[in-house]
């Protein structure tokens, strides 16, 4: 698993971090140059060249510590005096949201170049990032059915089959 999937993300190597973003608890990088896709709706968008999907638990990290989080968006971004309505949900209301944009809108985001991709026989993942920055992604589940992926990696604007890593292996889907 460690050598295809190293494989497939040198692809990586070079191309900035573009953006990201979530939706629900899938959280989304896009590497390389903006892209315009259109979606089967008609609605145009901008992407990066490579998208990487991640459904379990990752973090952003330097030497000084980690930086954002996947858990971060179960705490709320501000104060709240109520805690049971809180709605992590809601775009910005979260901690991972609001530290993911101010590590996008920092130098330490902001045009970070991968260096180099590390993974391992379980699924890890490593991305380097200019400045000693790391996005590091470690499946934590030891699910096996066909509907438990922990991250995929796909070219955004091709029709080509993505890498999906599950417990047990890799497929492309």
């Amino acid at each position: 698993m460690r050598n295809e999937i190293e494989s497939s993300l040198q692809a990586l190597i070079g191309l900035p971090l573009l953006s990201a973003g979530r939706s629900a608890d899938l959280e989304w990088f896009q590497f390389g140059g903006p892209q315009t896709v259109t979606n089967s709706r008609g609605e145009t968008k901008t992407v990066g060249e490579y998208a990487l999907h991640i459904q379990c638990a990752w973090r952003i990290r330097d030497s000084s510590g980690i930086i954002v989080a996947s858990r971060d968006r179960y705490e709320p971004a501000e104060a709240v005096e109520d805690l049971e309505s809180f709605d992590w949900d809601q775009p910005g209301a979260n901690l991972c949201d609001r530290k993911m944009r101010q590590f996008l809108a920092e130098e330490k985001g902001g045009g970070q170049i991968v260096t180099q991709v590390e993974a391992d026989d379980v699924g890890s993942l490593r991305i380097l990032l200019s400045t000693d920055v790391a996005i590091e992604v470690f499946p934590d589940s030891s699910e096996e059915d066909e509907y438990s992926e922990h991250w995929r990696f796909f070219q955004s604007t091709s029709g080509t089959k993505h890498l999906v890593v599950r417990n047990g292996g890799c497929s492309r889907d």
